[in-house]
Order: C-alpha cells, then structure tokens, then sequence
C-alpha cells in the first residue's frame, strides 16, 4: 500500500514537470509570433498593398513598357502634341468685294504649323508699303463648278474693311501668310476635300511648307476656312506670293498671285 502511494506521487510529480515544461514552451511561442494586424468590421483582410504611381520612361519609345513601384506592368504614356492652334475662331462678320466674310485670327495665332506639324514661332516679314485697296488682297477662280474666293488677310485689308485690329493680330498678320477662302457648288462635298495637302504657298519663289487649314463654316457646298504659312524668307522682303491649289474638282492647279 505503502508502494502504491509512492509511485502515484511520482506520476503526479512528473506529470506536473511536463505540464510547467509545455507551459513554458507556449509563453515563448506566443512572445515570438507576430500579432495579427486589426481590421474594421466589414473590411476584407489580406488586402494587397496599393500599387505606387506609375513610373514613366525616358527612353522616348512609344508603346514601350516600364516597371511601376509595386513590380507590375505599367505602359508608357507617350508625349502629345497638342491640337495644332490655327488661329481659327477670329473676328466674324468682315464683308468683302464678293459678299463673302472674312476675319482676323484669333488670340494666339501667332503659333503656326511647322512642317512636322507642331506649333513654332516665325520671324517678323519685311514688306514695302502694301496697298490700303482691298481689292487688291482678293483673288477669284471658277473652274471645275466650283467658284473659290481667296483673301490674302493683312491689317491694311481688314482696316479698310471697317474692323479694329489688335497689336497681337498686326504681328500675326505681319509675321505669317494666312488666306482666307471659301467655296461655292451646287453639287458634292467640298469637306471631305484635304486643303491643308493641296494647297502650296511660295513667297518670292520658295516654299513655304504644308500649311494648317482650319474650317470655319463647315457647310459642305459652301465651306470656308483659313490657311496659315510660315514665312520662308525672314529678314527679305516679301514681293511677290504664288498660292496655289491642286485637284480640286478635276481641276489641275488653282493659281493665285499678289505681286507689288
């Protein structure tokens, strides 16, 4: 009996180390695990951290693909040119010899079309004195049943035609060739014409360059809108303008000229 008692203490006794030793080792994992991050009631959990700003290249390849702040894929947004500023929307309301209108560009005009297509400035033009007579800025043509009416836009000519012109619309006018045209016929559509690839200005006999062509009544038996060109001979004086219009309804070449 004596025994019995002795061996159930000893059981006890170990039986307790073992519980103290499991004990033990249970405080030293849960002291060395992480606590679980909190979340709001009806917040998911295990949310993927946001992706940082994409980060763009500059290598200048269009359609290349680069590496945001969190590793992914992000593609390139390329440069934009902007619209081309044509100067369009001007001053309405300018009757000419023909009954047409004519108007001087908008603010901001003095921006032309350079060949590749973007905005740059241009250098003052040097001219003799040019006529105050507006029938001399005015060209007509009628061929291929299309009647076109063209105007060399100057401040001489929109002077004599009653309107104010601005200082920043003087050096537009003075330092770029914008023409003023419009269309007439009584069949087809003249909008789907492109003005800007067949119309070629030389100034002196140079080329000017392709010009913008902005439509300001967009009527397709009756459009009219405005041609601007760079000024090719910066610091020569300007004698002599050769505008000319290719294929336009079966037409060859629409030819006009201002000499002084």
């Amino acid at each position: 009996m004596v025994k019995d008692m002795r061996t159930y203490r000893t059981n006890i006794n170990q039986l307790l180390v073992l519980g103290l030793i499991l004990l033990v080792l249970a405080v030293q994992a849960g002291c060395g695990a992480k606590p679980a991050a909190s979340t709001q009631p009806g917040e998911a959990q295990n949310q993927p951290a946001p992706a940082g700003p994409p980060v763009t290249s500059t290598s200048g390849e269009e359609g290349e693909a680069v590496l945001d702040q969190a590793g992914q894929e992000a593609a390139v947004v390329p440069d934009a040119a902007g619209p081309e500023d044509s100067g369009g929307g001007g001053v309405p309301g300018v009757a000419n010899g023909g009954g047409k209108s004519a108007s001087a560009p908008g603010k901001g005009a003095s921006r032309t079309a350079d060949p590749a297509g973007l905005p740059s400035e241009t250098a003052p033009a040097s001219f003799p004195e040019r006529p105050t007579d507006p029938g001399f800025y005015e060209r007509t043509d009628s061929q291929g049943g299309v009647d076109t009416t063209v105007i060399w836009l100057t401040p001489e000519y929109l002077e004599a035609q009653g309107q104010q012109v601005t200082s920043e619309q003087a050096a537009d006018l003075n330092n770029n060739f914008v023409f003023n045209l419009t269309f007439d016929t009584h069949s087809g559509d003249l909008l789907s014409f492109d003005m800007a690839q067949a119309a070629r200005l030389e100034v002196n006999g140079l080329d000017a360059g392709p010009g913008a062509w902005q439509l300001v009544s967009q009527n397709s038996h009756h459009p009219e809108g405005q041609l601007r060109f760079m000024n090719p001979v910066s610091g020569e004086p300007v004698e002599n303008l050769r505008l000319t219009i290719s294929n336009l309804r079966g037409v060859a070449v629409r030819e006009f000229v201002w000499d002084w």
